[in-house]
C-alpha cells in the first residue's frame, strides 16, 4: 500500500515537475506553428500529455492551456470522438485565459459539433459566443464569419426574418467576395427550409457566377429541383456530387438520397450495390457517429445548465471568518494585557507616590521637630533674610516656596504658610511673622481663599503640594 502511493507521489511529482512543463509548451508550440500552417499536429499521445501537464497549472498558464485544449478537442474530434472533444472544449472555456482568439474557435468547434446533431439552437448560442470572442480580439473577418454561422443556424430553423437581418447586417460591412458567397448560401439554407426552390436556385446560380462551385452548393441545388420535380437535372447534379473526390460523406449521402428518389430504373440490388462502393456513404449512415454528437451536445448542455459551484464561496467566507476571529481575539487579548499594564503602572505610580509622599510626611516632620522653638527657625531657617529664608525652606521642605509662586501670595503670607506647615504654635506665627494675635485669624482665612482652601485643611493643602 505504501509503495502504492509513493507511485502516485512520484507521478504526480514528474507530471507537474519544470521539465515536464517546458516539454508540454513545446509541443502546444509546435501545433501552433503547425496550425498557422494549415496542418493538424497529429501526435496524439505527446498533446493528450501536454493538456493533462498544463491542466495541472492552468491558473498559472491558462493562455498555453486554453491552446492545448483546442489542439487536442480538434484531434479528437478528427478521430470521431466528438464525446471527448466537447470535454476538452469545454475545459478550455472553464479557464481564465484572455485569448479571445483561440476561444472563438473552441466556441465555434462547439458549434460545429451542435450543428451535427442537428441540434441548431445550442449551436447559434455557440456561434454567437464565438462572434462575440472574435470581436472582443478584434478579428473583424472572424466576427464576420460567425455572424454568418449564426444565420446559418437561424436558416436551418427557417427564422427567415432573423436570419435575413444578419445577413444584410454583414453585406454591409464586408466586401470579401468568399464571405459574400458563404452568405449566399445561409440565404440558399433559408429559402430551401422555408420551401422558396426558386430563390435557392437564384441565390446557387449568383454563386456559380462568382466562382465559388462546391459540393455543398451542387446538393443543394439538385435538392431544389428535386422538390421542384425535375428529375433529370436532380440527378445530374447528384451524380457530379457522387463523384467529385472533395465531398463530404454527408454530402455524398444527400446526393445518394437524390439518386435513389429520382431515377425509378434503381432496384433494391443496385442501391446496395452502390452503399458497396462507397464504403465513406455506408460509415456516413450506419455507424452510431451521430449518436456520439447527440451525446456532445447533451454534454454541452449539462455543463450550461450546471448551477455554479459557489462552495468556494462558502470556503472563502469561513477562511474569511476564521481570520476576522483570530485578528479579533488577537486584538482583544493584546488590548487586554495592555489594559492590565496600564492598570499595573497606574498602581505602581500611586505606590510609588503614597511611598514619596509618606517619605515627605516623615522629613517635614524631622524637620518640625528640628524647628521646635522660635529661635531654631530664625538660626536654621535664615527667617530674618525672606530671600534666604526661601532658599533654605526650598532645600529642606521640597520646594515650597516655588509650588506657592502660582498663587501670587505675599511676603507673609509666604511665612504663613511655611509656619503651617512646620505645624507651627500661634504664639510662634504671632511672633514670627509677626502679626497681631487678633487679626490672625483673619489672616489665616485670606490666605487660604488664595490657595483655595479652608483654613483648617491649610497643612493638608500645603502638604500635597509638596507630592
Amino acid at each position: 500500500m505504501k509503495r502504492c502511493w509513493y507511485v502516485i507521489l512520484a507521478f504526480f511529482l514528474f507530471s507537474c515537475s519544470p521539465r515536464a512543463l517546458h516539454e508540454a509548451q513545446d509541443v502546444v508550440s509546435q501545433a501552433d506553428s503547425l496550425w498557422q500552417q494549415g496542418e493538424m499536429y497529429r501526435d496524439s499521445l505527446s498533446l493528450a500529455q501536454a493538456y493533462s501537464t498544463l491542466g495541472n497549472w492552468k491558473w498559472f498558464y491558462a493562455d498555453e492551456y486554453a491552446h492545448s485544449c483546442y489542439h487536442y478537442g480538434k484531434l479528437l474530434r478528427a478521430q470521431d470522438d466528438p464525446v471527448s472533444a466537447m470535454q476538452v472544449f469545454i475545459n478550455a472555456t472553464h479557464t481564465p485565459t484572455h485569448d479571445y482568439h483561440i476561444l472563438g474557435r473552441v466556441y465555434s468547434n462547439m458549434g460545429s459539433i451542435c450543428h451535427l446533431a442537428d441540434n441548431f439552437p445550442t449551436s447559434y448560442d455557440m456561434y454567437e459566443k464565438s462572434a462575440d470572442m472574435f470581436l472582443l480580439n478584434g478579428d473583424s473577418m472572424l466576427y464576420y464569419f460567425g455572424l454568418n454561422n449564426m444565420a446559418y443556424e437561424l436558416a436551418e430553423q427557417g427564422k427567415k426574418d432573423e436570419t435575413l437581418i444578419i445577413i444584410d447586417n454583414v453585406n454591409e460591412l464586408t466586401s470579401d467576395i468568399y464571405l459574400k458567397a458563404k452568405l449566399l448560401e445561409t440565404k440558399a439554407i433559408l429559402y430551401r427550409e422555408i420551401g422558396q426552390e426558386d430563390s435557392v436556385l437564384d441565390c446557387i446560380n449568383t454563386m456559380h457566377n462568382l466562382g465559388f462551385i462546391e459540393p455543398s452548393t451542387i446538393v443543394l441545388k439538385a435538392q431544389a429541383f428535386d422538390k421542384l420535380a425535375k428529375q433529370d437535372s436532380a440527378l445530374k447534379y447528384a451524380n457530379w456530387v457522387l463523384e467529385h473526390p472533395n465531398a463530404s460523406p454527408q454530402n455524398k449521402f444527400n446526393a445518394l438520397y437524390i439518386v435513389k428518389h429520382c431515377n425509378s430504373t434503381l432496384n433494391a440490388e443496385d442501391i446496395d450495390s452502390l452503399y458497396s462502393k462507397r464504403e465513406d456513404i455506408r460509415f456516413y449512415e450506419y455507424e452510431p457517429i451521430k449518436e456520439k454528437w447527440i451525446l456532445a451536445t447533451q454534454l454541452l448542455e449539462q455543463d450550461l445548465n450546471r448551477k455554479p459551484d459557489r462552495r468556494w464561496i462558502l470556503t472563502l467566507i469561513s477562511i474569511v471568518l476564521f481570520l476576522t476571529i483570530g485578528v479579533v481575539c488577537i486584538y482583544l487579548w493584546r488590548n487586554r494585557k495592555r489594559h492590565q499594564q496600564v492598570i499595573h503602572d497606574i498602581d505602581h505610580f500611586a505606590h510609588v507616590k503614597e511611598a514619596h509622599y509618606n517619605e515627605i510626611l516623615a522629613d517635614i516632620k524631622k524637620f518640625c521637630q528640628l524647628m521646635h522653638d522660635n529661635q531654631s527657625i530664625v538660626e536654621q531657617l535664615r527667617w530674618n533674610n525672606y530671600n534666604e529664608m526661601c532658599e533654605v525652606a526650598n532645600r529642606y521642605m521640597y520646594n515650597i516656596v516655588k509650588q506657592l509662586q502660582p498663587y501670587n501670595l505675599s511676603e507673609k503670607e509666604t511665612r504663613l504658610c511655611v509656619l503651617i506647615l512646620l505645624n507651627a504654635t500661634t504664639e510662634q506665627m504671632v511672633e514670627l511673622i509677626p502679626y497681631a494675635h487678633s487679626g490672625l485669624g483673619k489672616f489665616k482665612y485670606t490666605t487660604a481663599r488664595k490657595l483655595g482652601t479652608t483654613t483648617p485643611k491649610m497643612r493638608i493643602y500645603l502638604l500635597d503640594l509638596l507630592r
